[in-house]
């Protein structure tokens, strides 16, 4: 099931092909990208990947991930996909600044990622 969420300003709900566009837009964004460690700017359609895909198409059980130091949105996001903190902090250069940012590791197993679906209604 695929839950929307609708308020006077925002609507919320699963990602679509027609998505695309805005995606790409969205990541050629400086206030965005300038936040991620290996989103290349400028950003590109061929530049995506999705993680419904990636643990229906291939055997790997966990996802590595991070956010840098700071970004609270990055981190919002990746809590509400189930990934959790590794416990792992390090400098990591960030291409889009030109200078080593505070990078926070997580992961998300393909368990924690199902467990985050089925609160989310999307199972």
């Amino acid at each position: 099931m695929d839950v929307a969420i609708h308020t006077p300003r925002l609507l919320l709900r699963p990602q679509v092909e027609a998505d695309i566009p805005a995606i790409v837009s969205g990541l050629n964004d400086w206030e965005v990208a300038r936040w991620l460690t290996v989103v290349p700017f400028p950003y590109t359609r061929a530049d995506g990947a999705l993680l419904e895909w990636h643990f229906a198409a291939l055997p790997d059980d966990i996802v590595p991930s991070g956010y840098h130091a700071g970004n609270a949105a990055s981190a919002g996001v990746q809590r509400n996909l189930g990934f959790v903190e590794s416990g792992r902090r390090e400098m990591r250069f960030v291409r889009s600044q030109q200078r080593e940012v505070e990078h926070i590791d997580t992961t998300l197993t393909r368990a924690q990622f199902g467990a985050s679906r089925a609160r989310q209604g999307r199972m």
